[in-house]
């Protein structure tokens, strides 16, 4: 956007012209570079009429003295960036920590008025008929579910699954899969 007479107006412009930079070895293209000449661009704003718009490109051959093998070997080799977002994991912990702490605070004042009636239902005996706290849920928490088998399945196949996603991420944690390759995380999760 630009201020034309007080006013911001935006200005949409077309680069005509690009450069391509091809380095080569002789019988062999090792590298192609492209990038638009920033100085040839064409005002087109105004779209009240039709504008003739003509393209070129230049392209540069550069010899280089590498070979192809070379150059996979360096691409290989050059250190790998691992940008870490630290703002997020610290973010992540402190959600976790909080959430914890919420739950902690609530099962302890639960805890806290039962122990509090038990420890009254020793001194009074009229409390012994009543069923309050933990005593409620008792059989609930340890009855079997309906369809036990499924459970079993589910449960056993979920297990399975964390424990191949762990080992396959373990495993890519270590470099053991090629950043080339992209299909090697999912296969090696499939197999």
């Amino acid at each position: 956007q630009e201020l034309v007479h007080g006013e911001n107006v935006t200005i949409y412009s077309l680069f005509t012209s690009y450069i391509f930079t091809i380095a080569h070895n002789g019988d062999e293209v090792l590298e192609v570079n492209w990038e638009h000449d920033p100085e040839a661009n064409l005002d087109i704003t105004d779209d009240s009429e039709p504008i003739d718009v003509h393209f070129k490109y230049t392209a540069k051959w550069v010899k280089s003295e590498h070979d192809s093998r070379e150059r996979v070997r360096e691409h290989k080799e050059s250190p790998q960036h691992l940008e870490i977002r630290w703002f997020s994991i610290f973010n992540s912990i402190v959600t976790v920590l909080l959430l914890t702490g919420f739950l902690a605070t609530i099962l302890l004042r639960v805890l806290k008025n039962d122990f509090v009636r038990y420890a009254k239902s020793d001194e009074e005996e009229t409390l012994e008929s009543e069923d309050t706290g933990w005593k409620l849920v008792h059989g609930d928490v340890f009855r079997f579910p309906n369809n036990k088998e499924i459970f079993c399945a589910i449960l056993g196949n979920g297990v399975q699954l964390l424990c191949m996603c762990l080992g396959v991420l373990f495993l890519a944690c270590l470099g053991l899969y090629s950043s080339y390759n992209r299909g090697a995380l999912l296969v090696a999760a499939l197999l």
